[in-house]
Protein backbone atom coordinates (compact mmCIF):
# COMPACT_ATOMS: atom_id res chain seq x y z
CA UNK A 1 0.00 0.00 0.00
CA UNK A 2 2.68 2.67 0.75
CA UNK A 3 5.97 3.39 -0.25
CA UNK A 4 8.73 4.50 2.00
CA UNK A 5 12.16 4.61 2.91
CA UNK A 6 13.62 1.38 4.90
CA UNK A 7 13.74 3.05 7.82
CA UNK A 8 10.51 4.36 7.78
CA UNK A 9 8.30 1.31 6.72
CA UNK A 10 8.32 -0.39 10.56
CA UNK A 11 6.60 3.05 11.21
CA UNK A 12 4.21 3.12 8.24
CA UNK A 13 3.43 -0.81 9.10
CA UNK A 14 2.39 0.07 12.78
CA UNK A 15 0.39 2.88 12.07
CA UNK A 16 -1.89 0.72 9.05
CA UNK A 17 -1.89 -1.76 11.58
CA UNK A 18 -3.20 0.30 13.92
CA UNK A 19 -6.21 1.54 11.06
CA UNK A 20 -7.09 -1.57 10.14
CA UNK A 21 -7.96 -2.60 14.22
CA UNK A 22 -9.62 0.83 14.13
CA UNK A 23 -11.45 0.27 11.30
CA UNK A 24 -11.76 -3.30 12.15
CA UNK A 25 -10.87 -4.03 8.57
CA UNK A 26 -7.83 -6.98 7.76
CA UNK A 27 -6.57 -4.54 5.35
CA UNK A 28 -6.80 -0.75 3.70
CA UNK A 29 -7.16 -1.61 0.22
CA UNK A 30 -11.18 -0.56 0.21
CA UNK A 31 -10.13 2.47 1.89
CA UNK A 32 -7.15 3.31 0.09
CA UNK A 33 -9.15 3.34 -2.87
CA UNK A 34 -12.25 5.65 -1.89
CA UNK A 35 -9.31 7.53 -0.77
CA UNK A 36 -7.51 8.02 -4.36
CA UNK A 37 -11.44 7.76 -6.11
CA UNK A 38 -12.04 11.02 -4.21
CA UNK A 39 -8.41 12.80 -4.80
CA UNK A 40 -9.07 11.80 -8.47
CA UNK A 41 -11.83 13.51 -8.52
CA UNK A 42 -10.55 16.47 -6.90
CA UNK A 43 -7.78 17.00 -9.94
CA UNK A 44 -10.68 16.15 -12.23
CA UNK A 45 -12.32 19.05 -11.04
CA UNK A 46 -9.70 21.76 -10.54
CA UNK A 47 -7.99 20.32 -13.95
CA UNK A 48 -11.47 21.48 -15.42
CA UNK A 49 -11.94 24.40 -13.45
CA UNK A 50 -8.33 25.89 -13.92
CA UNK A 51 -8.72 26.32 -17.38
CA UNK A 52 -10.26 29.55 -19.14
CA UNK A 53 -10.91 27.97 -22.86
CA UNK A 54 -14.00 25.39 -21.27
CA UNK A 55 -16.03 28.24 -20.34
CA UNK A 56 -19.62 25.82 -19.61
CA UNK A 57 -19.28 22.82 -16.75
CA UNK A 58 -18.53 19.05 -18.31
CA UNK A 59 -22.50 18.96 -17.28
CA UNK A 60 -23.82 21.77 -19.09
CA UNK A 61 -21.36 20.50 -22.02
CA UNK A 62 -22.55 16.87 -22.19
CA UNK A 63 -26.00 17.85 -22.40
CA UNK A 64 -25.35 20.21 -25.12
CA UNK A 65 -23.77 17.90 -27.03
CA UNK A 66 -26.71 15.56 -27.25
CA UNK A 67 -29.02 18.45 -27.82
CA UNK A 68 -26.72 19.21 -30.67
CA UNK A 69 -26.51 15.58 -32.07
CA UNK A 70 -30.71 15.62 -31.87
CA UNK A 71 -30.77 18.59 -33.82
CA UNK A 72 -27.81 16.65 -36.63
CA UNK A 73 -29.95 13.64 -36.29
CA UNK A 74 -33.22 16.09 -37.95
CA UNK A 75 -35.04 15.96 -34.53
CA UNK A 76 -35.98 19.13 -35.00
CA UNK A 77 -38.38 19.20 -31.76
CA UNK A 78 -36.23 18.91 -29.42
CA UNK A 79 -35.54 15.78 -26.25
CA UNK A 80 -37.41 15.63 -23.44
CA UNK A 81 -35.86 16.46 -20.03
CA UNK A 82 -36.34 12.78 -19.67
CA UNK A 83 -35.06 11.33 -22.48
CA UNK A 84 -32.28 13.91 -21.12
CA UNK A 85 -31.84 12.54 -17.85
CA UNK A 86 -31.32 8.81 -19.32
CA UNK A 87 -28.62 9.83 -21.84
CA UNK A 88 -26.78 11.73 -18.86
CA UNK A 89 -27.23 9.16 -16.22
CA UNK A 90 -28.67 11.80 -13.92
CA UNK A 91 -31.79 12.81 -12.39
CA UNK A 92 -34.68 14.84 -13.58
CA UNK A 93 -33.85 17.56 -10.91
CA UNK A 94 -30.01 17.41 -11.85
CA UNK A 95 -31.48 18.24 -15.68
CA UNK A 96 -33.81 20.85 -14.62
CA UNK A 97 -30.90 22.43 -12.92
CA UNK A 98 -28.64 22.34 -15.92
CA UNK A 99 -31.49 23.29 -18.23
CA UNK A 100 -32.26 26.02 -16.32
CA UNK A 101 -29.07 27.53 -16.17
CA UNK A 102 -28.06 26.88 -20.25
CA UNK A 103 -31.69 28.71 -20.55
CA UNK A 104 -30.81 31.91 -19.07
CA UNK A 105 -27.61 31.81 -21.15
CA UNK A 106 -29.75 31.65 -24.24
CA UNK A 107 -28.42 28.16 -24.89
CA UNK A 108 -31.45 26.19 -24.73
CA UNK A 109 -34.89 26.66 -25.52
CA UNK A 110 -37.72 24.64 -23.72
CA UNK A 111 -41.36 24.51 -25.38
CA UNK A 112 -44.17 22.62 -24.94
CA UNK A 113 -44.52 19.40 -26.95
CA UNK A 114 -46.80 19.89 -30.19
CA UNK A 115 -49.15 17.19 -28.99
CA UNK A 116 -49.07 16.60 -25.39
CA UNK A 117 -48.90 19.65 -23.74
CA UNK A 118 -48.02 18.44 -20.25
CA UNK A 119 -44.67 17.69 -21.23
CA UNK A 120 -41.45 20.27 -22.56
CA UNK A 121 -39.16 19.49 -25.32
CA UNK A 122 -35.55 21.08 -24.50
CA UNK A 123 -33.80 22.47 -28.29
CA UNK A 124 -30.71 23.66 -28.56
CA UNK A 125 -30.28 27.46 -29.79
CA UNK A 126 -28.09 28.57 -32.79
CA UNK A 127 -26.10 30.19 -30.18
CA UNK A 128 -25.72 26.90 -28.46
CA UNK A 129 -24.90 25.15 -31.53
CA UNK A 130 -22.41 27.86 -31.90
CA UNK A 131 -21.11 27.78 -28.35
CA UNK A 132 -20.86 23.40 -28.52
CA UNK A 133 -19.08 23.66 -31.69
CA UNK A 134 -16.63 25.96 -30.34
CA UNK A 135 -16.19 24.10 -26.78
CA UNK A 136 -16.72 20.49 -27.44
CA UNK A 137 -13.58 19.93 -29.29
CA UNK A 138 -11.63 21.62 -26.22
CA UNK A 139 -13.53 19.67 -23.91
CA UNK A 140 -12.59 16.36 -25.66
CA UNK A 141 -9.14 17.07 -26.04
CA UNK A 142 -8.38 17.77 -22.66
CA UNK A 143 -10.35 14.85 -21.69
CA UNK A 144 -8.22 12.57 -24.56
CA UNK A 145 -5.26 14.47 -23.03
CA UNK A 146 -6.60 13.74 -19.21
CA UNK A 147 -6.51 9.85 -20.03
CA UNK A 148 -3.60 10.10 -22.68
CA UNK A 149 -2.06 8.26 -19.33
CA UNK A 150 -4.34 4.88 -19.89
CA UNK A 151 -4.25 2.58 -22.92
CA UNK A 152 -7.29 2.07 -24.63
CA UNK A 153 -7.86 -1.15 -22.69
CA UNK A 154 -7.25 0.26 -19.74
CA UNK A 155 -9.96 3.11 -20.48
CA UNK A 156 -12.17 0.19 -21.73
CA UNK A 157 -11.50 -1.19 -18.58
CA UNK A 158 -11.97 1.66 -16.08
CA UNK A 159 -14.77 2.82 -17.89
CA UNK A 160 -16.46 -0.56 -17.47
CA UNK A 161 -15.70 -0.93 -13.35
CA UNK A 162 -16.46 2.84 -12.72
CA UNK A 163 -20.18 2.10 -14.48
CA UNK A 164 -20.45 -0.99 -12.02
CA UNK A 165 -19.40 1.05 -9.23
CA UNK A 166 -21.82 3.77 -10.16
CA UNK A 167 -24.53 0.89 -10.67
CA UNK A 168 -23.75 -0.19 -6.88
CA UNK A 169 -24.07 3.32 -5.60
CA UNK A 170 -27.04 4.41 -7.43
CA UNK A 171 -29.20 1.21 -6.41
CA UNK A 172 -28.31 2.35 -2.61
CA UNK A 173 -29.44 5.80 -2.65
CA UNK A 174 -32.52 8.10 -4.18
CA UNK A 175 -30.00 10.66 -6.03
Amino acid sequence: MSQASPGNSNMIADVESVLCELLAVEDLVAITLFHRLLRTAHLLKHIIIQHDDIQLSPSRIFLLMHLAAAAQAANQEGLSPSDLSTLLGVSRNTVSSLINGLEEQGLVLRQLHPTDRRQFRIQITSHGYTVICDQAPHFAHKASSILGVLSHDERNQLSILLEKLHDGLAAHTSV
